[in-house]
């Protein structure tokens, strides 16, 4: 009689037995994806054991004294990219949360200095300016060679040779030398004042 209560029974066991197996597999998963979220927002773990009463007030000066010097770094910034200083603010503000929610470190450092970005944007436009009258007067020059093989301009080899040669940068530099076109190789196609400016910045950097 006992064995038929059993046997009758068993289906019951087996489905509480299943039942516990999609249970444990539930929690697992849940605890999984808890330490994934913790193990991506730090904050989850270091604000309930932050010490308010010795930090609050350091952490507070120290964030404001960043924040000064976010904003002449940002406008700098903004110079290099060639976009409106605004847009550096945003970027000063949104980065600040976003650190607050992802950064593991205490110690955050906010890349290159102001006045480095401001020089180096210096450069940038004077190299950019250089280019640019580069590529005009190569545009020029093709135009000639065009008009030259079409009309009669023999006689006027040397002012191709001047155009193909030298460029003036007495409004660049306010000298009076000449920079000679074989002596440059870049690509002034894609040349970009982002890709010249992190050049300068990671050389200075390192």
């Amino acid at each position: 009689m006992a064995t038929e209560i059993v046997r009758n029974n068993f289906p019951i066991i087996s489905t509480i037995r299943q039942q516990q197996q999609q249970f444990y597999k539930i929690k697992e998963k849940i605890s999984n994806l808890f330490e994934f979220i913790k193990n991506h927002l730090p904050i989850i773990y270091w604000l309930p054991k932050y010490n308010w009463r010795n930090s609050f007030f350091g952490d507070v000066s120290g964030g404001l004294t960043m924040a000064v010097l976010a904003i002449p770094q940002g406008i700098a910034h903004s110079a290099l990219t060639e976009v409106e200083p605004v847009h550096s603010l945003y970027t000063a503000i949104f980065l600040a949360f976003f650190y607050i929610l992802f950064g593991t470190s205490r110690h955050n450092s906010l890349g290159g200095f102001a006045i480095l970005s401001l020089m180096t944007h210096s450069i940038q436009k004077k190299v950019m300016l250089f280019f640019k009258v580069k590529k005009a007067i190569q545009k020029v020059m093709l135009k000639y060679n065009k008009l030259k093989n079409e009309t009669n301009f023999e006689n006027n080899d040397e002012i191709f040779d001047y155009f193909n040669n030298t460029l003036p940068m007495d409004f660049i530099n306010g000298t009076n030398s000449n920079f000679p076109f074989s002596k440059s190789s870049t690509d002034l196609n894609n040349l970009k004042p982002i890709h010249m400016a992190t050049a300068i910045m990671f050389t200075s950097v390192n």
